[in-house]
């Protein structure tokens, strides 16, 4: 994938179609402050190892990372017809492995991880970012905007994907309404829509 990403020759400032994924742990503030800081940035690196598997796993880059929260690209720098597909795939596969992991950490150590991921699909300006001292590779603009604020509407251990991305889908998740969300910045409700697991049908890859 590094070869493939290193190959795609991303230009500054390009005009894409991207889908833009955004997950975080629910409650790691009161988590942290509950555990020693050696426990707990152990638990964290497991979940972030887990996450980071699964995204890369379905060919998408994490791009930010803050904390418990990261951000990660699908369809760029790489290009796949099937990024929205991609994204939701690797949401749900970061669900069922946090929720495999959670289940060890309450026989260990007494303590449960779940996390709400929002998902849109549209056009961003995909490049790097940055100065000499530090680089990064990001998408700015209303489609990574929304993505991050279905994040932090979705309920704890669930997925929230935009009608846009939705439509893009082709049959392939179970869905379900929700909303409409009184988003900042935006004139008229948004309505999105919660992920409940795959339908029933072949994968496309």
């Amino acid at each position: 994938l590094a070869t493939r990403i290193r190959a795609s020759q991303a230009v500054a400032g390009e005009r894409k179609r991207a889908t833009v994924f955004f997950c975080d742990l629910v409650d790691s503030t009161a988590l942290a402050e509950r555990l020693d800081p050696e426990i707990y940035r152990e638990l964290l690196d497991r979940y972030l190892e887990l996450a980071f598997a699964e995204i890369y796993r379905f060919e998408g880059i994490v791009n930010q990372l803050a904390g418990d929260g990261l951000m990660a690209l699908f369809g760029a720098p790489i290009a796949h017809e099937d990024a929205p597909e991609r994204a939701v795939r690797a949401a749900l596969a970061i669900q069922a492995s946090l929720a495999d992991l959670s289940d060890r950490l309450l026989a260990e150590r007494g303590v449960s991880l779940r996390a709400r991921s929002g998902v849109h699909t549209g056009n961003v300006v995909a490049g790097t970012v940055g100065h000499d001292q530090k680089m990064d590779y990001t998408a700015i603009g209303d489609t990574t905007n929304l993505a991050a604020r279905l994040q932090s509407l979705a309920t704890p251990g669930t997925i929230l994907i935009s009608e846009a991305t939705l439509a893009l889908l082709r049959g392939a998740f179970a869905t379900e309404p929700a909303g409409p969300f009184e988003v900042k910045g935006k004139t008229e409700p948004v309505s999105a829509h919660q992920v409940l697991g795959l339908a029933a049908r072949e994968p496309t890859f």
